[in-house]
This record gives structure tokens, sequence and C-alpha cells, in this order.
């Protein structure tokens, strides 16, 4: 299913007697990232969803009661947002001081959205997050990337400058990066580590004609963000002629992790590798999540910094 939405639901959002305050709201408050899903709108706080906005008028779903169970969950309109947005995120704040309802991945996930499209460094990164929890079939996406280089040719898409899409994993920790399975019952379960993530991401591209689609589905999400105004001074409109809309990228899409607070002392990471096919890597700039093409690295060069 596609990502983007359609013109006339994107309009909405430019309109002040509309959606537009449900917009302009989230703009101001950097904590919330908004994020299309086809055929509605999802608002995040900390990798948690708040609000889904859907296409059909007036048709609204509020934050989930998982996050606080036999709890008055507020209900939303557009004539409350703020009050709303202001219980809801403190909603998820209360949940997630019990560790095992961390949101955890999501949140770094947010957080990385954050410093890539709309932090004040987000015009000097290589990247622009396009999409979240990318899903097709059983597969599913934690980031969906393109690579943008912060140089002034590149951001005016010179002929030698043509961006790339990346599909990221992102992990905290040590326990997640191990791919294992369990059975109980008879029953199989599989704990997706990277080795998992990494086969899902050669099969998903194995098909060229998902791959375009694909292509072509963030082309346009990434093009309606910008009209938005959710990719802040790239907005197309105002830097039209200066930035011009991205209409052609290179054919590969690739495939690189993000490990977030990994125990150096572990061993999970070098066993996980030994059973994986040649990837990349992003490491930090300094400390931060803001993304950078020389921060990548190879699965040789990773290896030989786990020996250091």
């Amino acid at each position: 299913m596609a990502r983007s939405i359609s013109e006339s639901f994107m309009n909405r959002f430019m309109d002040k007697n509309d959606l537009q305050p449900i917009l302009e709201y989230v703009k101001a408050d950097n904590s919330l990232d908004l994020e299309m899903r086809g055929n509605y709108v999802s608002i995040y706080y900390r990798g948690g969803s708040v609000l889904r906005i859907f296409e059909d008028k007036d048709h609204y779903d509020c934050i989930d009661p998982r996050y606080m169970p036999g709890a008055r969950i507020p209900q939303f309109s557009l004539d409350n947002i703020h009050a709303y947005l202001t219980e809801a995120k403190h909603i998820v704040d209360i949940y997630t001081t019990n560790v095992k309802n961390h949101l955890g991945e999501k949140d770094i996930q947010q957080m990385i959205i954050k410093e890539n499209n709309y932090s004040c460094n987000s015009f000097d990164t290589d990247y622009f997050i396009i999409d979240s929890e990318y899903q097709n079939g059983d597969k599913r996406f934690d980031l969906v990337a393109l690579e943008w280089e912060s140089t002034p040719a590149a951001h005016k898409l010179a002929k030698t400058a043509i961006p790339r899409l990346f599909i990221i994993e992102v992990k905290q920790g040590y326990k997640s990066i191990r791919s294992t399975q369990s059975i109980k019952d008879d029953k199989t379960t599989e704990s997706p580590g990277l080795k998992i993530h990494q086969d899902d991401f050669r099969d998903f591209v194995s098909d060229r004609d998902r791959v375009q689609n694909f292509q072509n589905d963030m082309l346009n999400l990434f093009r309606q963000k910008r009209i938005l105004g959710l990719i802040p001074g790239f907005k197309l409109g105002d830097n039209a002629d200066k930035y011009k809309d991205v209409t052609q990228i290179q054919p590969k899409v690739e495939f690189a992790c993000v490990l977030a607070n990994y125990k150096i002392q572990s061993t999970q990471l070098r066993l996980e590798l030994q059973e994986m096919e040649d990837c990349l890597f992003f490491n930090s700039s300094f400390m931060g999540y803001g993304l950078y093409k020389s921060g990548l690295m190879n699965k040789a060069a990773l290896e030989k910094e786990l020996c250091r």
C-alpha cells in the first residue's frame, strides 16, 4: 500500500479552516512527528502514535488505550488540539517510566527523524528520513532515508549528485542484535536480529517492479513533506528554484544499520556479523543522531573497529 497521501488529503492540511491547525501545531512542537500512511496521517510522540487523522472527514483515532489501561482516554477535536496533545504526551511519558513498557527503538527512530529532518542541524546532515515503520506484506523496515549530500552542488541537484534511497534498521543495546529461533508447543518463533532484517531486505529488493513502485512512492512522499513544510529550509514553493524537486534517484536501494547504545564488550554483534552478507553501518558523528555519508562503514570496517 502506498504511503503518500492523495493530493486532496494533502490540501486539507493547507486549509486554515480544515486540518492546517494540526499541521502548524506539530511543526511548532519538535517533540512531535507527523508521518503519512496512505489513507491516514499519524502523529507520534517518543515513537508512540498519539493521534491518527483519517482521510474520511472528521475520523480520528486517539491514543491507544494500552498506554494507560483503565484510564479515561482524552477525546480529540480541532477545538482542543493543545489540550488533547498535552495530555496524550503525558500519558506516553508515564507509560515509558516502566522499563518493560519502554518504547526504546521507536523513541530512537523519532530522534533520528528529528535530527535529520527538522533540527537546527538538519540542513547539514546528508540524509532526510522519508518514512518510518514502512511495511510491505510481512516485511517491516524501521526507516527509509534519502541520501542527499549536504554540499552546495548536491543540494542544487547537479548532474553528478544523484540521491539514493536507504532502508535502515535501528537496534538498541546488544540484546536485539542476534537472530534467534525458539520452539514452544511445537511452534517456532523467530526473534529478528540483523541477519533476518538483512534477509528481508534482500528479498524485498529482488522484485524490480516492487522496488520501482517503492521508489516512486517514497519520492512522492518526500515531495509532499516538503510542500507541507515538514522539511524546513527545503519547502517546495518557497525555495523551488534553489532546491528543486527530487525526481531522479539511483536505481539501487541500500541497506544500513544504526546500532544505538551498543555495549562494545558484548560478542553479540561479532557473532551476528559472521552470518551476514556485507552491508553498511552508520557511525555517529561524535555524539548525536545526525547521519553523514562519511560515517558509513562496511562490514569489514566494523569488524576491524570491534577488534580494537
